[in-house]
């Protein structure tokens, strides 16, 4: 029993919740959007709706399509792995651990290349080997040394609390992106996929490290206990999820837009996307600051 002015958004976790087109229409009055997520993946949204702008559509194909469409794939991995890098940096500082030092100086050796990337193949190449030493670097902070970062169908609760966050950060940026009028399925990095939403893929990566790895690592580095039930998440270990993701969208960091809070960030950073390929400018993504 909650009033609607105090809602910002509902995650429905399971399949067999209903919910009335009376719920779906005062939600979509007061801009709430309603995830659906299942078995630690994100499979629907429902969101407000908001009238497609096919210059925008246009423009984005342009220069998808153009050399310039590359340097926004390389400034997305330009972003992903300082973020990378500096989450290891942030967890090291009272450490000072050599193993984890030296991970990161081969990152940072690594992340020189981005920018001399000849094309896509390339450029996830250079990302896949930065990406490798980074989970090695997370598991040696939650000192699980046996742990090995999976995506889909994962079978342990590390790798599934992963999947869950990113499925509840992924409907976050996927929102943002279409009531912006953004084409979600021109992508920038990943490879174009017929009913797949690549751009979402595209634009959550810098925001992965700062808002869910860093509170992964936390729940694991404060003993707080993820649970299963026949294989999977149980309602308490999501709730724990939920909670951490929630409260880490809901804080400040320090952005070139001001102080704001990283629900706000992911709004700010779309609308600057829109409007620089609008105006055909070459966009920078966010870098965390710890």
């Amino acid at each position: 029993q909650i009033p609607i002015n105090k809602i910002e958004r509902i995650i429905i976790t399971n399949k067999s919740t209903s919910i009335s087109n009376y719920l779906i229409y005062i939600c979509s009055e007061h801009k709430i959007d309603i995830d659906f997520i299942s078995n630690n993946e994100p499979y629907a949204l429902l969101t407000f709706y908001k009238n497609i702008s096919h210059e925008l559509h246009l423009a984005q194909l342009k220069i998808l399509l153009s050399p310039n469409g590359l340097l926004i794939a390389k400034n997305i991995h330009i972003a992903k792995s300082k973020n990378q890098i500096n989450l290891l940096k942030y967890f090291n500082q009272r450490r000072s651990d050599k193993a984890l030092e030296k991970i990161i100086d081969t990152m940072i050796k690594l992340s020189i290349k981005i920018v001399d990337a000849e094309n896509a193949h390339s450029l996830m190449g250079i990302e896949g080997v930065i990406s490798s030493h980074y989970w090695n670097g997370f598991k040696h902070i939650i000192q699980k040394e046996d742990f090995i970062r999976t995506h889909k169908e994962s079978k342990d609760t590390i790798n599934q609390a992963l999947n869950y966050a990113y499925g509840i950060l992924y409907n976050r940026v996927q929102a943002t992106l279409i009531k912006e009028g953004l084409n979600i399925y021109y992508p920038f990095l990943h490879a174009y996929m017929a009913n797949k939403p690549t751009l979402v893929f595209d634009i959550i990566e810098p925001f992965r490290q700062p808002i869910v790895d860093r509170e992964i690592i936390s729940i694991l580095t404060k003993k707080q206990k993820l649970s299963q039930q026949n294989g999977l998440l149980d309602e308490k270990t999501k709730k724990i999820i939920i909670q951490h993701i929630q409260s880490r969208l809901g804080s400040f960091t320090n952005t070139k837009y001001g102080k704001t809070t990283y629900q706000n960030l992911i709004g700010f950073d779309a609308n600057e996307l829109k409007r620089d390929i609008l105006s055909k400018k070459i966009h920078k993504f966010f870098i965390a600051k710890y």
